[in-house]
């Protein structure tokens, strides 16, 4: 057994395969596919698992930086599962905590009531600086002159 594998897989001998059933039982057969059709049914479709990881982007901000292990844990699959359903969305685990604070950012710097290092405190950064550095990537612009152009 590999945990944390690329893919999840059983492997059978071809001559296993030819082997005929002893008793089949079509009713099992049924009771299994269904099952199969509800978890199938269960699983979130791709565009929603970038809302999903989103949501849990969210929720785990208010603890400090989310690790993806995390985040992979809360939709109930290993860190190198998400990252690969991620990478063939074309996002990243980054990415999406990227946008999720610089939307956060923009909502909470329109606040005057909060302090620029409050904001930076509610996005999960562990040093203003960092959170100075970031805002100017997504924006071309410092937290303070986005709020004076908003003011």
């Amino acid at each position: 057994m590999h945990f944390d594998a690329e893919v999840s897989a059983i492997a059978f001998h071809r001559e296993s395969l030819a082997v005929p059933m002893k008793s089949p039982r079509p009713e099992l057969c049924r009771l299994l596919e269904a099952h199969g059709e509800e978890l199938l049914r269960r699983l979130p479709s791709q565009g929603d698992l970038l809302d999903l990881a989103r949501r849990a982007l969210l929720e785990e901000l208010r603890g400090g930086e989310p690790e993806l292990g995390t985040i992979a844990r809360k939709l109930g699959m290993s860190g190198r599962t998400l990252q690969r359903r991620l990478r063939v969305l074309g996002a990243s685990h980054q990415d999406l905590l990227d946008e999720v604070r610089r939307d956060l950012a923009l909502r909470y710097l329109k606040d005057p009531s909060l302090a620029v290092a409050e904001v930076s405190f509610l996005l999960g950064f562990s040093e203003v600086s960092n959170f100075y550095r970031a805002f100017r990537r997504w924006t071309g612009s410092t937290p303070l002159e986005f709020r004076r152009a908003v003011a």
